[in-house]
């Protein structure tokens, strides 16, 4: 297949067998669990799924894919599957989703053992619709009045994976997430798919009566959460505020700029450009005074709703946490130096500009988000100077927030000017001076003491100093405690 476009920016293929625990818990996988996402535009693309023919039967191998719009995990019809030399599967497919490589004798009897436990055989086996099956439950006595009746609370419910789950049906909490089990268990969903493989029907039928499968079609649960497990994915966000429960948080990357000033705006186009072509999570947000620098930092792990440049549109953030930690916070704003108090950054929007001062960071950012931030880039004049009686910026943004290293400069930043052609080769260049000048990075070692690192005086787009790097450092020992 073609799909359109830079294919190396928007398309990523993702192993989701630490992302996704829900979809790497089918008993049935063979191998790696698998999520395709692009921008691009195709007909049709084939996937191969290679495995060992020594540890698995080829007659039992079948393609699983996520169907979203259904909550259901589905076969591929084997006459869409190829297989070639014993030790692959193709697969033909119009659409992108998570897929994965299964035992089909292992689906189905997770299938089997999941409905006779949860008594599908028996007193449910005549409500094969959705309305029969919500009217046989408003019958049904929900002691604890989460929407669950009591003897589905005990005798366990079917998941889309075929797995079976069991609640209290005296706690409408039963993991205290702060939802109800009810909630977490989802919509009722009737099986669209069953076990069917187009003209194979027949013989996959037989095959199944031998794993012990009865039925055609049944109801299940889509489970948005584990209503036994406070934090379904492991994530570290309890499933009462997280934004995918079943999924974990990943990294952020934010790029926040001042979008009144040509330059800084094209600075945070570049690494917009950087992270999109690298396929790397981000936000490039304009903020444009104090107090929205003060809302940004507190809310780093839920994130922003998109915003215009008007100058009364808010700073919203999201209400459900999305992240788990910030990779890189690029800053792209005006700076400066008032050497009775602090070095700063300068809000400058609609031609009303307003400081921050270092002095202040520190009161400003007293509820700053516990995320862990590997960097902040402030690419501010002077957003790294600092003096026995000036504080600097960069040390008060690594003081204050849980940033793991601050890059600033001591003097003014210049652009070079760059190829469209080529968005990463803009170099940035500090203006030199007797004040020993440069672009740092400032950070605490082992024996907690504060470093500054580097002096470069020309560095690109995501410039890192490492521990590998011949760059003089020292120990700063007259910065101002007060």
């Amino acid at each position: 297949g073609y799909i359109s476009g830079y294919i190396e920016e928007n398309t990523k293929i993702r192993d989701i067998s630490d992302s996704d625990p829900h979809t790497a818990s089918i008993k049935a996988l063979v191998g790696i669990p698998i999520d395709i996402e692009t921008t691009g535009d195709f007909d049709e693309m084939t996937i191969r799924f290679y495995y060992d023919p020594v540890d698995f039967d080829e007659n039992d191998m079948r393609v699983l894919w996520y169907d979203e719009e259904n909550y259901q995990y589905v076969m591929f019809d084997t006459e869409d599957c190829l297989i070639s030399y014993g030790n692959y599967f193709q697969v033909t497919t119009t659409h992108f989703s998570k897929y994965m490589l299964i035992d089909q004798g292992a689906w189905v009897k997770t299938w089997s053992s999941g409905m006779l436990q949860a008594g599908e055989s028996s007193a449910l086996n005549n409500s094969y619709t959705l309305e029969g099956y919500e009217m046989y439950m408003e019958r049904l006595s929900d002691r604890d009045s989460d929407g669950l009746p009591d003897i589905l609370e005990t005798n366990g419910m079917i998941t889309n994976i075929g797995t079976v789950v069991r609640t209290d049906p005296d706690n409408p909490d039963s993991d205290d997430d702060g939802l109800l089990d009810g909630y977490e268990m989802g919509e009722l969903c009737l099986s669209k798919y069953a076990f069917e493989l187009g003209t194979f029907q027949y013989y996959i039928r037989s095959w199944y009566a031998e794993w012990g499968f009865q039925g055609d079609e049944w109801v299940f649960f889509c489970m948005r959460s584990n209503p036994m497990e406070k934090d379904s994915d492991g994530d570290g966000a309890k499933d009462g505020v997280d934004g995918t429960p079943n999924e974990k948080n990943g990294p952020i990357n934010y790029i926040i700029y001042d979008s009144s000033d040509s330059f800084r705006t094209r600075h945070a186009e570049l690494y917009d450009t950087y992270f999109r072509i690298n396929r790397l999570n981000h936000q490039k947000i304009y903020i444009k005074n104090a107090e929205e620098f003060k809302a940004f930092f507190e809310n780093l792990e839920y994130g922003f709703v998109e915003r215009s440049n008007s100058p009364d549109d808010e700073l919203i953030c999201r209400s459900e946490v999305n992240y788990s930690s910030v990779d890189n916070i690029i800053i792209c704003m005006h700076g400066g130096i008032d050497h009775d108090n602090s070095s700063f950054i300068q809000f400058d929007i609609y031609g009303k500009p307003n400081n921050l001062f270092a002095s202040n960071i520190s009161d400003l950012l007293y509820n700053c988000s516990k995320l862990n931030i590997k960097n902040i880039d402030l690419l501010v004049c002077h957003g790294g100077y600092y003096d026995a009686t000036t504080k600097s910026v960069a040390v008060e943004l690594l003081k204050t927030t849980h940033a793991e290293a601050v890059y600033g400069a001591f003097e003014a930043l210049t652009y070079l000017p760059f190829d469209k052609n080529l968005p990463f080769t803009l170099v940035n260049i500090v203006e030199k001076s007797d004040r020993n000048g440069g672009y740092y990075k400032f950070y605490y070692n082992e024996r907690n003491e504060l470093v500054r690192k580097g002096g470069l005086f020309a560095f690109g787009v995501m410039t890192r100093i490492t521990e590998k790097d011949h760059v003089p450092f020292n120990v700063i020992l007259d910065y101002p405690n007060t």
